[in-house]
């Protein structure tokens, strides 16, 4: 069964409590994403390197999460790195990719502080390893309850090109380590929206 969880890691001698979004990825042929079908993106797609969220100022490089040994998503090894699910679709791919990033640490924010500010067309752009830009826009934002967030919804296989960003909300619970609810931004790719960066 999946749950959503929080660590703490050591980062020189500091102490970080952050909230870690652990995801466990669902079987394939989940039920289709609410987001309907975006523009088809040619295949092969690159792996993400590198998240824009022109709007928050945030500028972070991805990376490549697998899954624990108790079955979650893991998490990204840094309060200012974003994790991709790598089990999952590539951004610009069909189906729902997902990243996911901390809220904050014991020394401040962290790259997802500012989540719960994007609104609906606000942009999201990922780069890849081939220097090419996919931009993706923003339909919704929705937090949840840790323990009922809309699994299939956020995980699902998806009938369109969506990117999902997950992040830690609402308040600390001390003595489950944890914030009690979960923030979703769902966006889908634009269209006529790949881009590649000259050499």
């Amino acid at each position: 069964m999946l749950t959503f969880q929080s660590d703490r890691f050591v980062s020189g001698t500091f102490l970080i409590a952050f909230c870690a979004v652990i995801l466990q990825w669902l079987a394939q042929g989940a039920a289709s994403g609410p987001l309907g079908i975006a523009p088809q993106i040619s295949p092969g797609v690159a792996t993400p390197v590198r998240l824009f969220v022109p709007r928050l100022g945030v500028n972070a490089p991805i990376e490549q999460v697998g899954v624990t040994r108790q079955g979650n998503m893991d998490v990204p090894s840094g309060a200012e790195t974003v994790g991709w699910y790598k089990l999952g679709p590539k951004p610009g791919e069909k189906g729902n990719a997902v990243i996911s990033g901390h809220l904050d640490t014991l020394l401040g924010p962290a790259v997802f502080w500012r989540l719960n500010e994007l609104v609906q067309g606000d942009e999201i752009v990922v780069r890849d390893a081939r220097a090419e830009l996919r931009t993706f826009s923003v339909v919704r934002t929705q937090a949840y309850d840790a323990a009922n967030a809309p699994l299939e919804e956020i995980f699902g296989s998806g009938s369109g090109v969506n990117l999902q960003l997950i992040t830690c909300n609402g308040s600390w619970v001390e003595h489950k380590r944890s914030y009690d609810k979960r923030l979703v931004v769902f966006a889908r790719a634009l269209s006529g929206s790949v881009l590649r960066l000259a050499p």
